[in-house]
C-alpha cells in the first residue's frame, strides 16, 4: 500500500478508500502500511462521521485503531479512539464513550499533543454532561465558551505565553497543571486574579 498515491477530492473519496483499506488483504503488510492505513482510516473516520451510517464511521474507527496497534503509532492509536469516543457519545452511549477517551488522553499526553489532549478532555466533559453527571464535567474544567480570538495560552506557574494559532476555545486542566484558554478568558489571568470561571455544566 502507498498512501502517496490516495489524494481525496471528496467525503465519498475518503469513505471509498477506507472501505477499501479494510477490506485489502494484510498479508504482505509491514508495520509501515499497518501506521498509513491508520492514518488514513482515522481521518476518514472523521471526515465521514457526520456524512454516513454512524455504524459505519465507528467500523471505521475502529478499524483504524487496530492497524495503529499493529503499527505501534502511539499518535494514530489516540486520534483513532478519540473518533471511537466521538462516535459513542453521539450514537447515545456517552458512558461507554468514556472508555476509549481515557485510553487516549494519556497517549495524547505521551506524543506531547496538547491540542489533541484539550479536544479529548473536551468530549469527555460532553460525555458526562451528556450522562447526566455534572460535577465530573465540572472537575475535567469543562468549557464551552466561543473567543473572538483564535489564539491560544497556556499558564503554567504563573507564566503565560501565546501558541499557534488554531481553532481551540475551551478551557481544560487541573488545579496545578498547564491551561489551554483563549485570549478573551485570559484577562483575569493577565491581570493576576486568580477567581474561577462559572462552568457552563
Amino acid at each position: 500500500m502507498n498512501q502517496s498515491q490516495f489524494a481525496a477530492t471528496s467525503i465519498a473519496d475518503w469513505y471509498a478508500e477506507a472501505q477499501r483499506l479494510m477490506a485489502a488483504p494484510k498479508d504482505e503488510w509491514e508495520p509501515a502500511d499497518y501506521a498509513q492505513a491508520a492514518a488514513v482510516l482515522s481521518e476518514a473516520a472523521e471526515k465521514t462521521y457526520e456524512y454516513y451510517p454512524f455504524d459505519e464511521t465507528l467500523a471505521i474507527a475502529e478499524a483504524a485503531v487496530a492497524a495503529a496497534r499493529v503499527a505501534g503509532s502511539r499518535r494514530e492509536e489516540a486520534n483513532a479512539l478519540k473518533m471511537v469516543g466521538r462516535v459513542l457519545s453521539h450514537i447515545g452511549n456517552p458512558l461507554k464513550a468514556l472508555q476509549p477517551y481515557e485510553q487516549a488522553l494519556p497517549m495524547m499526553r505521551e506524543v506531547g499533543d496538547r491540542i489533541g489532549e484539550a479536544t479529548i478532555l473536551n468530549e469527555m466533559g460532553q460525555a458526562y454532561r451528556a450522562a447526566g453527571q455534572q460535577q465530573q464535567a465540572w472537575e475535567l474544567r469543562f468549557f464551552t465558551r466561543p473567543s473572538r480570538s483564535s489564539w491560544r495560552w497556556t499558564i503554567t506557574h504563573k507564566t503565560l505565553k501565546p501558541l499557534p494559532k488554531s481553532g481551540m476555545h475551551a478551557l481544560t486542566g487541573t488545579i496545578g497543571a498547564p491551561l489551554i484558554i483563549t485570549a478573551r478568558s485570559s484577562r483575569s489571568f493577565v491581570r493576576g486574579e486568580t477567581r474561577r470561571a462559572k462552568p457552563t455544566c
